[in-house]
């Protein structure tokens, strides 16, 4: 209690010494480099703050400059040595804020900037319980990671607003009649297509932003905004607590969710507060009357947090270790229909018997049936026979034999298997796990923890050496990027997803917009492992591992990205099996070697402009399919072909020399969605990517 009482004492006695002005014979704390004195404030600069909150703002060097300004002032030390060394944005607006703008009617921001009046482009919402330290750190780190120049203008509301209250400015009041969190989220200028990067959300372990409504309040209508990107910036202690009691959680036995929940992840932000009850009930209000309310936001800021903390929370080879432990003795009963032993097999026992999993086979015939896709009496009969008694298989693999629909309607989750050599999966198979069955949680871990990551990492690395990336920001940027580009495309976020394409990517039109499937309740971890690129185009293949209710599993991603802006972007991801499978994915790792590993300086890429032919459908004479034609790029340099079928959340990628007996893939290699595709023929060259026109059809 005496301890307490000090630290209050000499926290007092801080502020008390800021505001009073004894701290330094100017009577105020030294002002930052670049600020306005009082006597520059010009008449225009007071009434700048009386009008366009969007204008309230300050360049990311400005504002870097402030706060670290602050930090390296003897009142700040007096501060960190009174609250045992953390400071808080409050802190910081009484002990500095507050006595250099009083008097002026302006705030930091219009200080700094004077009366260079600029629209911010980005905006930080954060809580102002933050640690201080934590705060600069993660802001910076979010700079660099995104590559802003230090010359945008952001907006910050402890430095935007005009905090003393007192007559020369508006007061606190005025400037929330003015709405100031709306005026910047809904302004062209913080838009991406305006060339804005959206809102920033900040995260320190000294305070939960989304307990705060008002941080609710700018996340809700960021994400009702067409265009405003939302992203997150994560302190590197937050990411360790987050981490440590992820990982405690999962080492306890609990689930993904209760330990996502543990960590802060998912928030129920319908309990969020402020401090003013009319302030609550307005906001409260406002969320509610849009569609699903707080449980959309909860949504929002899962999404975002996820893709914010890649490597820790979603890192598979951590998760999958915990997971392990659980399988070994396990017994796993499983039904496979089909006409006979699959070719991997003798495999497929190697790996149960590594993991230490009894995998238990029954064979199901399905019989001398005219359509297996429909079932057949053999399984109808087997089937009701296990409904009767109780003793459901842990595992239903279909191939060439379907249950009947009402069959499959028993309770059940969806199984989703990594395209490899040992679970083979193509179109013409089903996997699924009865909810009911003894053996469903066995099921659910076996299938997210087949892989051994490390080891396939270790194995394609060896496999291609020279095409490392030499640089080790590309490296980082690619890496997170396409973990965040996973989450997105396997939860179905086509907004997210489409903040991280090129201005060419098929993703960004609407037609295939339309046909995303938006999956709730879902968690996707991702987990990299070759990258290959030059100086614009790179390839990132992975691992992804999805836990829900009603779907899970592993499969494997590719990813292709060019540069535009100085910026990684993606031109297109896919999970469709033709493309994940080991030869497929060697294939590229060929190409890498000729085509971009030799092209990783901008003076090695020359820029070609000649393109392959929009692709025609014909029917060959005496073949069953039609066939999708080209001609190729009339270029003299070595090059390699990628006809790129498009299809709502996906594609089917298929490699092709360059010689134009190639030029051609035939409609039986495709197949049916009932839904729009779009194919166009990219034409690989010295490190550049040059895309052909392309054409649409229904298939």
């Amino acid at each position: 209690m005496l301890r307490l009482q000090s630290a209050n004492e000499q926290l007092q006695k801080a502020l008390e010494a800021a505001n009073s002005g004894k701290l330094h014979k100017s009577g105020a704390p030294l002002l930052p480099p670049g600020m306005a004195k009082p006597e520059e404030v010009t008449e225009k600069m007071r009434e700048r703050q009386r009008r366009e909150p969007e204008q309230w703002s300050m360049t990311i060097q400005q504002w870097v400059d402030v706060m670290q300004h602050c930090i390296q002032q003897p009142e700040y030390a007096e501060l960190k040595k009174a609250k045992h060394g953390c400071v808080t944005m409050y802190d910081i607006n009484e002990a500095f804020v507050k006595p250099w703008t009083r008097g002026t009617g302006c705030s930091v921001a219009v200080l700094m900037s004077k009366e260079q009046e600029k629209r911010a482009c980005l905006m930080m919402s954060h809580a102002w319980g933050e640690h201080v330290e934590q705060l600069l750190k993660a802001m910076q780190e979010f700079f660099e990671d995104r590559g802003l120049d230090y010359s945008t203008p952001i907006w910050f509301c402890v430095f935007g607003n005009y905090q003393p209250g007192d007559s020369a400015g508006p007061s606190i009041g005025e400037q929330l009649a003015m709405d100031p969190f709306a005026s910047v989220i809904e302004s062209s200028d913080i838009k991406k297509r305006s060339g804005g990067y959206g809102m920033v959300a900040v995260h320190t372990t000294t305070a939960d932003l989304y307990e705060r409504l008002w941080c609710v309040h700018e996340v809700d209508r960021a994400i009702e905004q067409d265009g405003v990107e939302v992203a997150g910036a994560l302190s590197a202690e937050y990411v360790a607590e987050v981490n440590r009691r992820v990982q405690m959680f999962l080492d306890l036995g609990s689930s993904v969710s209760e330990a996502l929940a543990a960590a802060g992840i998912t928030t129920n932000t319908s309990k969020a507060k402020c401090g003013n009850p009319s302030d609550e009930s307005m906001l409260i209000k406002m969320i509610t009357s849009r569609p699903e309310g707080f449980k959309r936001l909860d949504e929002a800021i899962k999404r975002f947090r996820v893709a914010a903390i890649p490597d820790v929370v979603f890192n598979l080879e951590r998760w999958a270790g915990s997971i392990k432990e659980k399988l070994r003795g396990a017994t796993i009963t499983v039904w496979r229909i089909g006409p006979g032993r699959f070719r991997y097999h003798d495999e497929l026992m190697a790996r149960m018997k590594e993991l230490g999993v009894n995998w238990k086979e029954i064979h199901i015939d399905p019989g001398d049936v005219e359509n297996a896709m429909i079932g057949s009496p053999a399984i109808s009969e087997a089937w009701a026979n296990v409904l009767a008694s109780g003793d459901l298989p842990d595992l239903v693999w279909e191939e060439g034999g379907r249950l009947k629909q009402e069959e499959q309607n028993f309770p059940q989750a969806a199984v989703a298997t990594r395209n490899s050599n040992i679970l083979y999966y193509m179109n013409d198979v089903t996997m699924y796990a009865p909810k009911m069955a003894k053996g469903f949680d066995h099921v659910r871990n076996l299938m997210s923890v087949f892989d051994d990551i490390p080891k396939a990492a270790a194995e394609w690395q060896n496999r291609f050496p020279s095409t490392y990336i030499k640089d080790p920001a590309a490296r980082i940027s690619l890496r997170t990027k396409f973990i965040s580009a996973a989450v997105n495309m396997m939860t179905g976020n086509a907004e997210s997803l489409g903040m991280l394409c090129h201005s060419k990517s098929n993703y960004l039109r609407e037609v295939h917009i339309a046909q995303f499937e938006s999956q709730v309740d879902v968690v996707v971890r991702a987990f990299p492992i070759c990258s290959w690129a030059s100086s614009s185009v790179a390839i990132v293949t992975g691992i992804v591992a999805v836990d829900s209710p009603d779907y899970f599993g592993t499969q494997d991603l590719l990813s292709i990205w060019m540069k535009e802006a100085g910026d990684w972007k993606l031109l297109s991801m896919t999970n469709d099996p033709t493309n994940t499978a080991s030869e497929e994915i060697a294939q590229f790792g060929d190409w890498a070697v000729t085509h971009l590993a030799p092209f990783q300086t901008e003076s090695d890429v020359v820029e070609e402009n000649h393109v392959a032919s929009k692709a025609e459908k014909h029917k060959p004479k005496g073949e069953r399919f039609d066939q999708w034609q080209w001609k190729p790029a009339d270029i003299s340099e070595p090059f390699v072909q990628v006809a790129e079928f498009h299809y709502g959340q996906s594609s089917r990628l298929f490699l092709k020399g360059p010689d134009v007996s190639e030029c051609y893939v035939s409609e039986g290699s495709l197949w049916s969605t009932g839904s729009t595709w779009t194919l166009r023929v990219w034409t690989l060259s010295k490190g550049m990517i040059t895309i052909g026109e392309e054409v649409d059809f229904q298939n």
